[in-house]
């Protein structure tokens, strides 16, 4: 799926598109297939100078899981992401 079919997925289900969750789109999508930890992503956004706070990224991951747009693994305590290829 391209990143314009991730972004009407969430559209499509009524949610707000924010700058915040393009840019956490953005991210998944250009790091597909990988599991990433919220706190690679918080270090990530931070390099890139994007000002998202640690609620609003965790508030995103877990909505973004919830509607199917994500998938997770709990590995020793701590939750890994990754972008499901079909939603």
């Amino acid at each position: 799926m391209t990143k314009k079919g991730y972004i009407f997925f969430l559209r499509k289900r009524g949610y707000n598109l924010t700058l915040q969750r393009i840019i956490l789109i953005s991210y998944f999508y250009d790091n597909q297939n990988k599991m990433i930890s919220t706190q690679t992503i918080i270090n990530h956004l931070k390099k890139g100078k994007k000002n998202i706070s640690f609620d609003t990224i965790y508030k995103n991951l877990i909505l973004f899981a919830d509607i199917g747009l994500l998938n997770y693994e709990k590995i020793e305590g701590q939750k890994f992401f990754y972008l499901r290829n079909k939603v």
